[in-house]
């Protein structure tokens, strides 16, 4: 999958939505983890998974060390499931589908999208269950879905890109060229498409996101004029019932928004110099709280909806929502190789919101961090 604000206060422009994963035997090895300390014993992180206490009160420990992206916790906070790439290749999204526990115990290739080290990803995305992945990669340029039980199930369901799960995990929404220009659709697991939004001459979907507990897929529909792009419809399609309602409590919401898991809130980011910030909005109100002075890509709600970890400047910051105080995770990223142009970092809260898992990449000149 794969990335707010109320216009008519700040205008926010640009959100990262980022999301990839195909068939083989699953194949185990298992890491050696690094040993738990203090915090007052750096880890240099290199590429890999990490475990950290959200409180920073102790030494990271590295349960994988290879590139991964995209961590998400079992729902008993035992085991993890992660994007990952042994093959070496630095500076490449990587394209495989991985499991293991929360020690790095038990690592296993779930699903190989390609035995070729040329092919990488261009998104995935994760069923909420984590019983499946959608994704594309630059070999085969179609959405894929596949179940991660049983790896012989990958299967073409869509010609499209950017790609989101429904809250239920019945539907999953895309940007498809299939009528000639950019469109948005919805399918079924098995494939069977609905379009929501046709393409319109001098339009395009500006971004697009599920409506939290709900089969309402929102959107907002700009328009090309003269003077630039502006807001043309702002709407919420019920993929049950094919009713498309407006949806007045995202008036002025420019690129898409990040809800908390209970939806009381959503979170996004500014990245123009002049408003540069990522910014906090309640539901249904229009008082944006500014809460970082840094363009953080993805911020990750805790599954309490009491706190925000946000990706700053090679450090993570907890942001936490009731009194809006904060503290910092340095994580003492190592230099770059040679040929890498950034770091990329990714993080995931366990389900008692206590752990972090931080993914590390890093990327070459095509990319951004998150």
């Amino acid at each position: 999958m794969r990335r707010v604000l109320l216009a008519a206060l700040i205008t926010v422009v640009g959100i990262a939505v980022s999301s990839c994963g195909g068939g083989g035997s699953p194949s185990t090895q298992t890491p050696s983890p690094n040993e738990a300390g203090t915090a007052s014993e750096p880890v240099n992180m290199d590429v890999g998974l990490y475990i950290i206490d959200e409180k920073g009160g102790e030494k990271p420990v590295q349960i994988v060390d290879f590139p991964t992206r995209a961590p998400r916790w079992t729902p008993t906070g035992d085991g993890l499931f992660f994007m990952g790439d042994t093959s070496g290749l630095h500076g490449q999204d990587p394209p495989n589908v991985y499991s293991c526990s929360a020690t790095g115990e038990g690592l296993m290739n779930l699903l190989e999208t390609s035995r070729n080290p040329s092919t990488f990803s261009l998104w995935h995305t994760f069923s909420p269950d984590l019983s499946m992945v959608a994704y594309l990669t630059n070999a085969s340029r179609v959405i894929r879905i596949a179940d991660l039980a049983d790896p012989t199930s990958d299967r073409e369901v869509a010609d499209g890109m950017m790609g989101e799960w429904s809250p239920d995990g019945a539907f999953l929404s895309y940007l498809s060229p299939a009528c000639g220009a950019f469109s948005l659709f919805v399918t079924t697991p098995a494939g069977e498409q609905t379009l929501v939004v046709p393409y319109a001459e001098g339009s395009l979907i500006s971004w697009s996101t599920w409506l939290p507990g709900s089969s309402k897929l929102a959107y907002l529909r700009m328009a090309k004029t003269e003077s630039g792009l502006v807001p043309d419809r702002l709407a919420a399609f019920d993929v049950r019932t094919h009713q498309t309602t407006d949806v007045p409590e995202l008036a002025g919401v420019d690129v898409e928004p990040i809800f908390s898991p209970d939806g009381i809130w959503f979170v996004g980011a500014e990245p123009r110099e002049d408003a540069k910030g990522t910014y906090l909005v309640r539901w249904g109100e229009r008082m944006p709280r500014r809460i970082g002075d840094y363009f953080s890509w993805a911020p990750a709600w805790a599954p309490q909806s009491d706190k925000i970890a946000l990706v700053e400047d090679g450090k993570i910051r907890v942001y936490n929502v009731a009194d809006g105080s904060d503290h910092v995770i340095d994580l003492h990223l190592k230099a770059l190789p040679k040929g890498a142009d950034f770091w990329l970092v990714e993080v995931s809260w366990s389900p008692d919101g206590k752990k972090l898992a931080v993914a590390v990449r890093n990327g070459v000149g095509r990319g951004f961090c998150d």
